[in-house]
């Protein structure tokens, strides 16, 4: 096996991992959310001031690392650029509502959460399905564990 070959295994190995945890951990915050909504506003606002940040690294690091993988292992062109299209509306919204929030001090906290969930689920099913069944191609019989979604 080529010292590339190597490599490439041992990025998706890693990747794979990571992308695991990660949505793991994009699934528990959309979760999270929806168990501060309480209908306080002052709590609800405390909660978004004090996670969004660590959330908002989290999705871009996820993000990249979806988008490094699919260029490493020559996913398809016109997929990649559709999917990364999606990350970066994602991420507007993000940016929009974080923006919004330090504007006026306050968020509708259900809507977001409703909106992030909504997204997440959808991305998942219309733009991750295809780099997971990819992935899983590539790597069958390479002692990688199977790509989750």
């Amino acid at each position: 096996m080529a010292a590339a070959d190597k490599n490439l295994i041992l990025m998706l190995k890693e990747g794979v991992k990571k992308i695991n945890e990660q949505h793991r951990k994009i699934f528990d915050y959309t979760t999270d959310l929806f168990s501060h909504c309480t209908g306080d506003d002052a709590e609800e606002n405390h909660y978004f001031a004090a996670t969004i940040g660590a959330a908002a690294t989290l999705v871009k690091t996820h993000f990249k690392t979806e988008e490094d993988l699919m260029i490493a292992t020559k996913f398809q062109f016109f997929e990649y650029v559709d999917h990364k299209k999606e990350h970066e509306e994602f991420i507007a919204t993000l940016v929009d509502n974080v923006k919004q929030f330090r504007t006026s001090g306050s968020i509708n906290l259900l809507m977001f959460a409703s909106y992030a969930k909504w997204w997440v689920i959808n991305h998942i099913k219309r733009f991750d399905k295809k780099y997971v069944a990819y992935f899983n191609k590539i790597t069958e019989g390479r002692g990688i564990e199977k790509m989750r979604v």
